[in-house]
């Protein structure tokens, strides 16, 4: 009776070891299978740089070539313009009546022209008509040369009043070029970004008014500090974002290297020069990125987009 118990717990014993080795397998087969994540790769840029938007060609500073009291302004702030479109008019009352009064002198010199021309051809004719007679003592010579004498005298004020014509009329042309100057044309087609300038404002010559950009496309300047530049190579890609970062990257191409290493430049619209800094410009194609001319940008060369 000893027996049977011995060999009673030793087949349970052995059937509690059938059943978890069962169970232990079956839980093992459940579960999924874990596939080693994909490695991700971080490009990083072989060099960076600060820059700026601009277009092609550059924007330009137009002042006015005269002094004069504004009268009339284009808009501004980004406004579409055609070439030859008036930006910046000046009053043009005085002009007006300089130009009128020389034009009435140009009249009155034609005038006493005109009169000497038609005095002097009948001077000829009655030269003409003495010649004759004196040949044939008809008529006293004094009054022949008195004759010749008169036409001598008629062809030197005649002279005299062309060149005051001449001088009259480039005048007017002087006065002209000088009532053109007066307003401040859009040399190409392109856009008024800003114009410094009020009505009633007087302008002093040669002071930059307008703000203006052509038609171009956009581009980016970045100024590469001279050390990196030999990482650097015509064609490759880069990255632009904007300088306070967290926003969209757009792709570049760069397209030019500049040759000569000088300061960071000087723009009023965009930030102040440094005196220490010596850099290489770069041009970049933007394409169609919706980035504003003027903004400050970090340039990645090398990075993906």
């Amino acid at each position: 009776m000893k027996a049977w118990p011995r060999r009673l717990l030793a087949t349970i014993t052995a059937v509690a070891l059938f059943i978890a080795v069962l169970n232990g397998g079956r839980s093992r087969a459940a579960q999924p299978a874990v596939l080693p994540a994909p490695a991700v790769v971080n490009v990083a840029a072989v060099a960076a740089a600060p820059g700026w938007v601009d277009v092609q060609g550059g924007t330009r500073r137009l002042a006015m070539p005269v002094d004069g009291v504004v009268t009339a302004l284009a808009p501004s702030d980004g406004v579409a313009v055609k070439v030859g479109a008036v930006l910046v008019q000046l009053d043009e009352q005085t002009a007006l009546l300089d130009q009128q009064a020389n034009a009435l002198e140009i009249k009155r010199g034609q005038q006493a022209v005109h009169a000497l021309e038609q005095q002097l051809q009948r001077s000829h004719l009655e030269i003409a008509r003495l010649q004759p007679l004196v040949r044939m003592q008809a008529e006293a010579e004094d009054v022949l040369r008195t004759a010749e004498a008169s036409v001598q005298a008629i062809t030197d004020n005649l002279a005299s009043a062309r060149l005051a014509l001449q001088a009259s009329q480039l005048q007017q042309q002087r006065l002209t070029l000088q009532h053109r100057q007066l307003s401040l044309r859009a040399p190409s087609a392109g856009h008024v970004l800003r114009i410094d300038a009020q009505l009633g404002e007087s302008l002093s010559r040669g002071t930059p008014v307008v703000w203006f950009a052509p038609d171009a496309p956009l581009i980016v300047r970045a100024e590469v500090d001279e050390h990196l530049l030999g990482r650097l190579t015509l064609g490759m890609t880069a990255t632009i974002e904007a300088e306070a970062g967290g926003g969209p990257r757009y792709p570049a191409k760069l397209t030019q290297i500049a040759r000569a290493v000088g300061p960071v430049r000087a723009l009023p619209e965009v930030r102040a020069a440094a005196k220490d800094d010596h850099v290489v410009e770069c041009l970049l194609s933007l394409g169609a990125a919706p980035l504003l001319i003027g903004q400050r940008v970090l340039v990645r060369f090398g990075g993906a987009p």
